[in-house]
């Protein structure tokens, strides 16, 4: 008992963890010191069996310790940390709530402190899991994992989801810039949000020069607060940013059906100043969506430029969806409908929209 409890010390001083809660939702901590791997991880409860007794979604204290046998033989079912192909020995598993202090609410996630060791030093660890919750926002776990080289400490931090439940760490900057890269692109073309403001923008005009000038206003300045936000320089509240994000979409369908042609041809300075505006209020969003940039992390570089790059490719792909779309109806015959699309999707997404805004205002209140 004396060992377990001189490693769990180990591991959440390793792990940083603050007093009052141990490890945010959807996180993870790895720490590699020498043959051994620490973490600190949170779990959903929702992805727990025979745990939840009273079936309410959250688990109390006399929940967690009824349940703790079954919580760690579950935990060890489906974690799986290897290195060059072959798994390590797991040493312990500790379960806590994910309060330390005065706490005793239940909750609807837990923290389990592990370890697993090594015959010698892991240079590039693989951690497999399929511990996802079923809840919105528990598909996905950030773990950030740290070692050293040579004596100066390194980190690196990986999205590990349903659809990608494994990730190899420290393999190189162009391995995560590669990793980033498709996690701009799913981020994108996964985010509704996002994705009406880009119909909004460029639903309305036609014509090379007048595209090139509004996605080159909206890349520079979501791009720009990426970066700033992402490396701390400018911290806001994410509902706030969410809710701005709403409001952007609204703003610019409504601009759209308030202007007195369809489509224009014409560059207007005032429009690609207000997309200038309103991208950098997206890059905020993005920033805050990835959460996944550890200060002093010697790849911060590559995973900024591969997240931005993936935000890049992603928009091209709606844009030449839209082209592809519009390009089609005209060849069909249909160029009176054509004609009559940039109104009709500017309705639509002024009314998601608006019910986007309703949603995550009401959030708040």
């Amino acid at each position: 008992m004396l060992s377990r409890i001189c490693v769990l010390i180990c591991i959440l001083s390793l792990s940083g963890a603050a007093y009052a809660h141990l490890l945010p939702k959807q996180n993870a901590t790895m720490n590699v010191v020498d043959e051994a791997i620490f973490f600190v991880v949170s779990v959903p409860a929702s992805t727990l069996k025979n745990v939840d007794a009273d079936g309410n979604g959250l688990l109390s204290i006399a929940e967690v310790q009824a349940g703790n046998l079954s919580i760690r033989r579950q935990f060890d079912a489906r974690f799986h940390v290897s290195s060059n192909g072959k798994r390590g020995e797991k040493v312990l598993t500790w379960v806590m709530p994910p309060q330390t202090g005065a706490e005793t609410a239940d909750t609807d996630y837990l923290v389990v402190l592990h370890r697993t060791n090594f015959a010698k030093p892991p240079k590039n660890p693989r951690v497999e899991t399929d511990l996802f919750g079923t809840k919105v926002g528990e598909a996905r776990l950030v773990m950030t994992a740290t070692h050293k080289v040579d004596g100066v400490k390194a980190s690196e931090t990986s999205i590990l989801e349903t659809d990608n439940p494994a990730h190899t760490f420290f393999r190189g900057a162009w391995a995560i810039f590669a990793d980033f890269v498709h996690i701009g692109i799913g981020h994108i073309l996964g985010g509704a949000d996002h994705l009406l403001f880009l119909l909004t923008i460029v639903v309305v005009a036609a014509g090379w020069r007048y595209w090139l000038c509004i996605v080159t206003s909206f890349t520079i300045a979501h791009s720009f607060t990426l970066v700033i936000s992402a490396l701390n320089v400018v911290s806001i509240s994410s509902s706030v940013v969410e809710i701005g994000i709403a409001a952007s979409i609204v703003l610019m369908a409504m601009l759209n059906l308030l202007s007195s042609s369809a489509i224009s041809t014409k560059i207007e300075w005032k429009r690609i100043v207000i997309v200038f505006a309103c991208g950098l209020l997206h890059g905020l969003g993005f920033a805050g969506a990835v959460n996944v940039f550890a200060t002093g992390s010697g790849n911060q570089i590559a995973t900024l430029l591969g997240f931005n790059v993936g935000i890049e490719l992603g928009q091209l792909l709606f844009l030449g969806a839209l082209l592809f779309v519009s390009t089609l109806v005209t060849r069909l015959g249909r160029a009176r409908f054509a004609q009559q699309l940039p109104r009709f999707a500017s309705w639509c997404a002024l009314i998601l929209g608006a019910i986007l805004l309703l949603v995550r205002v009401a959030a708040e209140l």
